[in-house]
């Protein structure tokens, strides 16, 4: 356990020394599109307590690579990991990016019998409670603060980016 931690804190320092952007995102409010009733999501949908860190690196004149990676409260109430990487580009204020990558603490969502995610998934990933991402973000740059917009195959999740450097 401790050389993983060494490995993610390594990764993470050098990332972070080649970046050419920042970032902090804080979501905000989840709405999902499956409102079935056999879906348990807590309270208000999750997606409204934590902070996923990225970081940039610009190519050209408005394309970007990003990495992503943080913790925050998923659609069940259980802490999740993200980690994420994607591509990006900016249109004047408007900026865009399309991103893969994996989270962790969706244990829940493989013991569902309307869930058909155990048939597409590894079998160490249904072990590790962990389940495959994409979205697509949408912002507008206001400056330090920015609002942003998820979009998942599942919800659409709101909050703002607080940009560092």
């Amino acid at each position: 356990m401790k050389s993983l931690l060494f490995i993610i804190i390594w990764f993470s320092y050098s990332a972070l020394a080649s970046a050419q952007e920042v970032r902090v995102y804080f979501p905000i409010r989840t709405v999902h599109f499956d409102q079935s009733p056999e879906i348990a999501y807590v309270d208000n949908e999750g997606g409204d307590i934590g902070a996923v860190g990225s970081y940039r690196i610009n190519h050209k004149a408005r394309g970007f690579h990003e990495f992503s990676l943080g913790a925050l409260r998923n659609s069940y109430g259980n802490l999740s990991v993200v980690a994420l990487s994607g591509y990006g580009y900016r249109l004047g204020q408007f900026e865009t990016s399309f991103n893969l990558g994996i989270a962790s603490g969706y244990s829940i969502l493989f013991s569902l019998p309307i869930q058909k995610l155990e048939r597409i998934t590894p079998d160490f990933m249904e072990e590790l409670g962990l389940i495959p991402m994409g979205n697509l973000t949408m912002s507008f740059n206001l400056g330090k603060v920015s609002p942003l917009l998820v979009v998942s195959p599942a919800f659409i999740n709101a909050g703002f980016v607080w940009r560092l450097r």
